[in-house]
């Protein structure tokens, strides 16, 4: 299966539902969907073969060895591509993450 690229460039109902992952537990709860940060969690989730629903990633940013190797062996059902602005928002750690990873 190829994955779908989905560009997000304002607040969409795209984006809206990742962020409401992000800040709600319940949300989580009902879509049975973690909202994950982090080179460490993302290894895990990966090395644990979690499903993987979408990766998040800065819109034309070139990103690094890691990114690319997590997007390649990833099996992600999408990609979204996020203006800069956006994966900030979303992002909760203070220099925004590369990556975000939405997985059931």
């Amino acid at each position: 299966m190829k994955t779908k690229i989905i560009s997000v460039t304002k607040e969409d109902n795209t984006y809206q539902y990742a962020d409401a992952l992000r800040r709600n537990r319940s949300k989580r709860q009902k879509n049975k969907t973690f909202f994950v940060e982090g080179v460490k969690s993302i290894n895990q989730l990966i090395n644990n073969n979690w499903k993987i629903k979408a990766i998040l990633y800065k819109k034309n940013k070139k990103l690094s060895d890691w990114a690319k190797d997590i997007l390649k062996k990833a099996k992600a059902d999408e990609h979204w591509e996020m203006s800069p602005k956006l994966m900030k928002e979303l992002s909760e750690k203070e220099n925004t993450s590369e990556l975000i990873i939405l997985a059931k």
